[in-house]
């Protein structure tokens, strides 16, 4: 599940004082009644993140604290995962150059096999050992 982040769904900085963390909630619940008749899951999402940042936000500086360690925690996993999930380097723009170079290495008769002095038969790269 993705973390909310409290300070964007209020439109503001993660230096906001407590005054305007207070006028944002504010402005939140009134959109959230503004929306209960017209749309009631919309409204309570908003009540939802309006009751969070009253018990983060404004729950006091040890609350605060531990809401904005868990945030940063949740955004480097984030930047993290996104990170992990693209491959480092692609094979597939590499793979018909690796087959032409074991095609032309193949046809020039640079691997051929050779009778090996201990019996059976040895691989020959074309070096000449």
């Amino acid at each position: 599940m993705k973390a909310v982040n409290l300070y964007e769904i209020l439109s503001l900085g993660r230096d906001a004082d407590d005054d305007a963390i207070r006028a944002a909630v504010e402005r939140l619940t009134r959109q959230a009644n503004a929306l209960a008749n017209t749309a009631p899951e919309r409204s309570q999402q908003l009540w939802d993140h309006a009751r969070a940042a009253k018990q983060t936000l404004l729950g006091g500086p040890t609350a605060r604290d531990a809401y904005d360690r868990a945030l940063q925690a949740a955004e480097q996993a984030t930047a993290v995962a996104a990170i992990s999930a693209q491959p480092l380097v692609s094979l597939d723009p590499l793979l018909p150059v690796a087959l032409a170079h074991a095609a032309a290495f193949l046809r020039r008769g640079l691997y051929r096999t050779r009778p090996d002095p201990e019996g059976g038969h040895r691989h020959d790269d074309g070096a000449g050992t």
